[in-house]
């Protein structure tokens, strides 16, 4: 799944703060968390990219985000790719799902950084 890091460099050598990190297992292959928003929310935004590490990696990962089982993100990443910003609608989503796969590496190759949950105005 997704877990909180202080700081991650993409593969540009860009460094972010607060940061959620991928990390895919070597059984699976796919990890993800949920989110119940509860619709709160109007917008789920940020930015997803490959972290330094991984720049040169001939591995492809998936980054997805669901609304309530329904895929409304997706991109792929392989070494080179540059940084992707994201913003989608996530209006009248209950839960939210974030997660990453590989078909062929594990490991932590992706991580999501400015996430930002706009609320819905009162």
């Amino acid at each position: 799944g997704f877990y909180k890091a202080d700081s991650e460099k993409d593969n540009l050598g860009n460094s972010y703060a607060n940061v959620l990190i991928g990390h895919v297992s070597g059984v699976k292959k796919l990890d993800w968390n949920q989110y119940y928003i509860n619709e709160n929310y109007n917008t789920f935004s940020g930015t997803v990219f490959l972290k330094y590490n991984c720049r040169t990696t001939k591995a492809n990962w998936t980054f997805e985000i669901y609304g309530d089982d329904n895929l409304l993100y997706s991109y792929d990443f392989t070494g080179g790719i540059f940084p992707q910003e994201f913003c989608i609608d996530i209006t009248n989503i209950k839960i939210l799902e974030i997660s990453v796969t590989s078909q062929d590496s594990y490991g932590e190759a992706l991580a999501i950084s400015n996430a930002i949950l706009t609320a819905n105005p009162e």
